[in-house]
Formats: structure tokens, sequence, C-alpha cells
């Protein structure tokens, strides 16, 4: 069951905006706890027959939406009303989009499709608007570009799944798409170790092999196996020397150095942003190890959306 996280639906509907062919119109949102986001609900009306109506979920840079659609979703924008008042319709998404708490994301709408005197208003508030999490922004040119108009507020609501029992972990939709490029186990007596390369960066994860052990099955008490027999040595003849075979002591490889941020190219607030959804990844990444589960997988495949999202790059379908 889906939870009511951010909207606006109060205040004067004091403006309408046009949604048709280049002209795009979007309103950001930041959420105050990390979810799903599922489905969104806008307030809106037609005009003529505008066709395929598109909404999607975007990340943000400096208050504009930037990259591919974390998540999207389609309807019949011809099936909407044309009554002025207009009426909320829903979208829901096929895949969700991780929503981490205090980050700014966009509800991106267009019906690029719609020509003419075809088109979709969306109802706003652009007399008294006092959503505090974001604001409209439009696009003349399918996207490509952005402005941010905070004299606006768009009528809206967004609901998601909440955070997940057991673990502490989310409820994770599916994605076919993986940001992980390397996994690397090395077992040595007392410990485990996950080296784990996600694009241009890495990170290495230790767990006590005795936690490991126990947490591949719980489910049952391991089977006894008797050891197999040792067969007798045969003597040695009195003349047979002794030899003794030098120990030479297990010396550690030197790590990696790790990756130099920021990257070329990124901007401090970019790589501080990286390093951040990368923490949160190792932490999925942990938990679907331990549990093996399809929604502790997905979620770090939702986080390497954004990762991709972030550094404008296409995703992976591999898990490495």
């Amino acid at each position: 069951m889906t939870t009511l996280y951010e909207n606006y639906t109060t205040g004067s509907e004091g403006g309408q905006h046009i949604i048709g062919g280049a002209s795009w119109q979007g309103q950001t949102l930041t959420p105050s706890i990390s979810h799903i986001i599922s489905s969104v609900r806008v307030k809106v009306h037609r005009v003529g027959s505008p066709g395929t109506f598109t909404i999607s979920i975007r990340a943000i840079t400096n208050d504009l939406p930037s990259g591919a659609d974390l998540a999207v979703g389609t309807m019949n924008g011809n099936a909407v009303t044309t009554n002025t008042d207009g009426e909320w319709i829903d979208i829901t998404f096929s895949t969700g989009a991780l929503a981490v708490a205090s980050t700014k994301y966009a509800i991106v709408c267009r019906c690029a499709g719609a020509a003419g005197g075809n088109y979709l208003a969306w109802h706003a508030d652009t007399t008294s608007p006092t959503y505090a999490g974001g604001s409209l922004v439009q696009s003349g040119d399918s996207g490509t570009s952005w402005q941010e108009a905070t004299e606006s507020d768009e009528m809206f609501e967004e609901y998601g799944d909440p955070q997940g029992s057991g673990e502490g972990g989310f409820i994770f939709p599916v994605d076919d798409v993986a940001r992980v490029s390397s996994i690397r186990h090395i077992v040595r007596p007392g410990f485990a170790r996950m080296q784990v390369g996600l694009g241009d960066l890495g990170f290495d994860i230790d767990i006590a092999e005795a936690t490991v052990r126990k947490e591949l099955d719980t489910s049952k008490e391991p089977e006894h196996i008797p050891p197999a027999p040792t067969p007798p040595r045969p003597p040695e003849p009195e003349s047979a020397p002794t030899s003794i075979l030098p120990v030479t002591p297990y010396v550690p490889p030197t790590p990696a150095p790790p990756p130099q941020f920021p990257m070329p190219g990124q901007t401090k607030e970019q790589a501080k942003e990286q390093a951040r959804l990368g923490g949160l990844f190792a932490e999925a990444r942990n938990r679907w190890i331990k549990t093996g589960s399809e929604a502790d997988k997905e979620a770090m495949l939702a986080i390497g959306r954004q990762l991709d999202a972030l550094m404008g790059r296409s995703g992976r379908t591999d898990v490495g």
C-alpha cells in the first residue's frame, strides 16, 4: 500500500500552465523521508486532443531537472476532462525511483505529440504559493534547457513505498539496470572481504567469516559429516633424512589507491553527491549479500540509476 509523501493541493488555483509539444512543465519537490516514488497525481484539464501524456521523475542539478528519467509512466491524454475546473489523474510507474531524504527531485510532464491548439493545462497556484520543497520549472525546447519559476507551485501529490521492515532496508521495485562493474570475493581465516567496483568508485566490505557462513543458511543445522579415516603412515627408513620446508609468512597485497575526488570535469558538489550515493550503494549491496532477497538486490540497482543520472552516463545491464 502506497503512502502520500510530498504534495501541494491547497491555495488559490490562480493559473494554469500549458503542456504540449516542446512546452514541458515540471514541479520540483524535496522529500523529508527516504522512500520509493511509485506514483504521481496531478490536476489538469485538456484542450483538443493532446495525445499521450507522460510523467516522469528526474534528478536535479542547480534546482533544475537533469539527466534521464528515473521513473516514467504514461496515459491517454485524450481521456482527460475538458472541464476547466480540472480533475486529478493518477500515473503509476512500472519501476519506481529511489528518493533520498532532503534531496530535490522533479516531476516532469509532457505531451510530446501535441500540436497547435491541443494541450493539457496543469492547474497551479500562481498567487500565493507556499510549498517550501520546490517550485515550477519550465522548458520550451522539450527538456533540453529549463528555467525555474519560483512564483508558482503546481497541483500535485506524490506517493511511494515507505522504508520496509527487517534489516532497516527499503522495499525496492524491479529494475533491469545494474551499476556494478566488478565483484571480487577474498576469503581468509577469520574474515571475508567483498570488493565491489562501481564505475570509477570501489568499496571494500569486511565481514566476519563466521557471520558469512551463518547467514548463508540459518534455516537448519548443518549435517554432521564424519571425517574420512586417515590411512596409516608407512614406517620411514631409519636412514631417511629429516627435511624442514621454509615457512614463508603471508604478506597481504598492497591495496589500490582510492579514487581521486573530484574527478576531471566534476564539481566538488557533484563529487560529494557521488560519494554519498556510493555509500548508500555499499550498504544496499551488503544487505543483498547477507539476505539474498530481491528487495535488497533492487536497492543497489535503484541507487545506481541515480549515480548514472548524476554522472550523465548510460547504465549497464550486468551485475558484474
